[in-house]
């Protein structure tokens, strides 16, 4: 399980890398912020998806080992089954992170920061941790 653990947790880091890549290179202005930043009806229609979105896609992925068909298949699977749960998890979370990161610099809209910031305090509430896969996966510390 160690394996998985470091790849997952590497999942995390690389996010958090490339968000603040993307604000990089757009404080340096390597790349133009607020590109899209005069055109309110396509910005009201990426924020009302991106908005919809968190609100249904953040409760989902960090209560996702509360829906009852995942939990049985994580109690009763591998490790490698778990790992598969918690990437898809963290790759929705990395994706409203990154999404609403690029958002942010191309709207230049604050609304798609926040949004970001939320779904990065959301990876950190579900970082992968060997407590959190032993109690995730129903085992005993020692076990895993």
């Amino acid at each position: 399980m160690n394996k998985e653990m470091g790849f997952l947790k590497w999942i995390v880091w690389a996010s958090v890398a490339i968000a603040l890549l993307i604000v990089v290179l757009f404080e340096t202005h390597v790349l133009e912020a607020g590109a899209l930043a005069g055109d309110a009806k396509t910005e009201f229609v990426v924020l009302t998806v991106a908005e919809l979105l968190a609100l249904a896609l953040i409760p989902f992925a960090v209560g996702l080992f509360r829906i009852k068909y995942v939990r049985n298949k994580v109690k009763g699977g591998t490790s490698r089954t778990y790992g598969a749960w918690v990437l898809t998890r963290l790759g929705i979370l990395s994706f409203l992170l990154l999404a609403n990161t690029l958002c942010y610099y191309l709207f230049a809209s604050v609304a798609f920061g926040y949004l970001a910031i939320i779904a990065c305090l959301c990876m950190l509430v579900v970082f992968p941790t060997k407590e959190r896969c032993a109690n995730e996966m129903g085992k005993d510390n020692n076990e895993s």
